[in-house]
């Protein structure tokens, strides 16, 4: 967006306590000029309360404040001094890396500060740009109530073990550049990926003002992230790292998303979507802004005013899928997707592989004291994965050894017996403690060249001796390293004993799609610092490489029916149907329905070879179920006769056809209307002399 134009504001504290907390400070002001001065159409906020760092009180912590409240309302357009909604990016925090000592009010999950447990605005998290990695400070979910934070992860940071780079250029307060790290540096870069796509909108929408909504930009992002950590959201990245391209590429599709409101209380919006055959992914994005409820909310109390709840439902009319929910008494746990999600106000639903045929989206206004509610939606299907062998051999270590290299200075990594609720055996890097301790495993591995996706996944467990485990003194990396040992390509995880220790994480997705074509290590590190020992176990190492295929389009139907405008009683009537496949996409299993209608019995006879019939009666269905595809802009046409029952006086015949295909949704053909006329009661009779002689005329007299 070369022509965007930037404003800035400055936060000033005025009363209350705490930063963000119990006081907003001159938010309010400032964001009244921005968009009624200055015609802003999106904020960005690289700021947060550093409660750690600025010794607060760590109980606030996942707290609903008073400026949380008002965010929620200036972002879903309820603020009166405001005026007019407004899209916001907004820091998740910096809390796990804070205070004194470092993670002072902790270090991995509940680190959440004022403001950032408003709902409406997109929080950001951070990772390190030389490979997605998690950085050690970036703030993590859930909040009190259980809500997801941050919503999204976006670059701001190095890890410093790629081009011995630790950190990012970012703007100062000279009016310069310098080397920074923060979530308020990965903000700007989100909030740069939603600028772009308020820009992409317009030009999509030919609407140089064009404003989407707060909830269709984050239902965009949520929908386009790539997946990081954990499969699918989690309290860490939250739904993934931010994708610019994809995010791009889903606003090109107007069909893609759709805005609408829950009108009341209790209101279903359906919405049917077409599943073609060979399709690997089905998804649906929901979000929506909600009312700001009552500061200050601790200890558990929702803060979800308005709940609208997602359910994308099979072909098959009753099996339901079901939104990601977290459990935030176990948060590094996988999101489960067994129910309704109550706690947030985005949710998406994914299905692998799903059924071809017609599937049914609900938003379902479950909880609505605060109507209307509007909504965005976001839907999309994606092509089959085709996938090779994994890349790892015992990859469980079930084998001990084999296929690995295992090293270190001044002590190796070992196999051993996995820990408890491992599976089998493990990798141990970090056995021991020691002023400089390393210890490393690794493979080599080649990615395919003509790969698009390489899914790295593991299995992580951490126990740790150190005297206080918020403080980051052991490291566990995961790198890919060149096989000339000159160093890493990419750094793919990071962590440090100030991780939840003593259960086991999942590391389902490390992206190194971008190493397609070359051969390197897959490269297991731990450093162990002399205070104390910090064994980091590795189980379960999987890569697997795929290609995509292009998702398969569904096809477009338009059935049209016609017949006579009138027909007498006791007369034979013609109903003719034209399909046509209007698509550039063949349709498959293509079946036309119609039904007898009405003071009528069908002519078997006349029916075609591929029609079949429940009945002559009226309401008996009619089906012709065609045998070979209906390929892209052929129409087809199928006849059938009806003979209209003898002494009707009047009154019209109604009939509508239907058709579907395996490819395409049902449609409906137009209404035909035929009027009866009665028909007429004629009688004959015919007269003659009984007898005419040869020569003379005879008369007949017809009455």
């Amino acid at each position: 967006a070369p022509a965007a134009s930037l404003f800035s504001a400055g936060y000033q504290q005025y009363l209350g306590t705490t930063l963000f907390w119990d006081n907003a400070g001159d938010i309010e002001t400032d964001y009244a000029s921005a968009r009624n001065n200055h015609a802003i159409d999106l904020g960005t906020n690289s700021i947060g309360s550093n409660t750690a760092a600025n010794n607060y009180d760590c109980n606030i912590h996942g707290d609903y404040g008073t400026t949380s409240a008002l965010l929620d309302g200036i972002v879903r357009g309820d603020n009166a001094t405001v005026g007019s909604p407004v899209m916001m990016t907004w820091a998740n925090g910096n809390e796990r890396g804070g205070g004194s000592p470092t993670g002072r009010c902790g270090s991995n999950f509940h680190t959440t500060a004022p403001p950032s447990c408003a709902k409406n605005p997109i929080h950001v998290g951070a990772t390190n740009s030389d490979g997605d990695s998690m950085t050690s400070f970036s703030s993590w979910g859930p909040c009190d109530d259980g809500r997801l934070k941050p919503i999204i992860s976006g670059p701001g940071c190095e890890s410093g073990y790629v081009n011995n780079e630790y950190a990012i250029y970012s703007t100062d307060l000279s009016s310069s550049y310098s080397l920074k790290c923060g979530t308020s540096m990965a903000t700007p870069a989100v909030a740069g990926a939603a600028t772009l796509g308020i820009e992409h909108y317009r030009d999509v929408t030919g609407n140089p003002n064009a404003r989407p909504s707060n909830a269709l930009m984050k239902a965009w992002l949520i929908h386009t992230v790539r997946d990081q950590g954990v499969a699918g959201p989690d309290y860490s990245y939250g739904y993934g790292q931010v994708d610019t391209l994809k995010l791009i590429n889903l606003i090109s599709d107007t069909t893609t998303y759709r805005g609408d409101t829950i009108a009341a209380h209790g209101e279903v919006d359906s919405f049917s979507y077409v599943i073609p055959a060979n399709t690997g992914q089905f998804k649906v994005s929901l979000a929506w802004d909600d009312y700001a409820a009552s500061p200050i909310i601790s200890n558990g109390a929702a803060a979800l005013v308005n709940n609208l709840d997602l359910e994308v439902i099979a072909p098959n009319g009753s099996t339901t899928y079901y939104p990601f929910s977290l459990d935030p008494a176990n948060p590094e746990r996988a999101a489960t997707s067994s129910g309704a999600n109550s706690l947030d106000n985005q949710e998406q639903v994914i299905i692998d592989s799903p059924t071809p045929g017609t599937w049914t989206i609900k938003v379902k206004g479950t909880s609505v004291p605060q109507a209307a509610q509007p909504y965005a939606l976001v839907h999309t299907h994606a092509g089959t994965l085709n996938c090779g062998a994994d890349l790892v051999t015992n990859g469980g270590f079930e084998s001990g050894s084999t296929g690995w290299a295992l090293s270190g200075s001044p002590t190796a990594a070992t196999v051993v017996t996995a820990p408890a609720g491992g599976s089998g055996n493990a990798m141990l890097i970090g056995g021991n403690a020691g002023s400089n301790y390393q210890e490393y495993g690794y493979r080599t591995v080649t990615i395919p060249a003509n790969a698009t996706i390489a899914k790295l996944s593991f299995d992580w467990f951490m126990s740790t001796s150190e005297s206080s485990a918020t403080v980051p003194a052991d490291y566990f990396l995961f790198l890919a390293y060149r096989t000339d040992f000159g160093g890493a390509l990419l750094a793919g995880d990071l962590r440090t004993n100030a991780w939840k220790p003593n259960v086991w994480h999942n590391n389902d997705y490390v992206d190194l799609s971008q190493l397609a074509g070359q051969t390197f290590n897959l490269f297991f590190w731990s450093i162990n610092n002399a205070s104390a020992q910090t064994s980091f176990y590795v189980d379960n190492v999987s890569l697997v490489t795929c290609t995509e295929n292009e998702a398969p389009q569904a096809a477009e139907l338009a059935l049209a029916k016609t017949a006579a405008a009138s027909v007498v009683s006791g007369q034979p009537l013609t109903y003719t149907l034209w399909l046509t496949n209007s698509s550039s996409v063949a349709a498959t299993g293509v079946t036309i329905t119609d039904t007898v209608p009405a003071h009528s019995s069908l002519s078997l006879a006349s029916l075609s070879g591929d029609a079949s019939a429940g009945g002559t009666t009226p309401g008996s269905l009619i089906t012709w179920s065609l045998a070979a595809d209906l390929a892209a802009g052929q129409s087809v046409s199928r006849t059938f006769v009806v003979n209209v029952n003898s002494g009707l006086s009047g009154g019209t015949i109604s009939n509508t056809a239907a058709a579907v295909a395996d490819n395409a949704a049902s449609v409906s053909s137009n209404s035909v209307n035929t009027s009866i006329i009665e028909a007429a009661a004629l009688s004959l009779s015919k007269a003659a002399p009984a007898a005419v002689s040869p020569g003379n005329p005879l008369t007949y007299t017809l009455w």
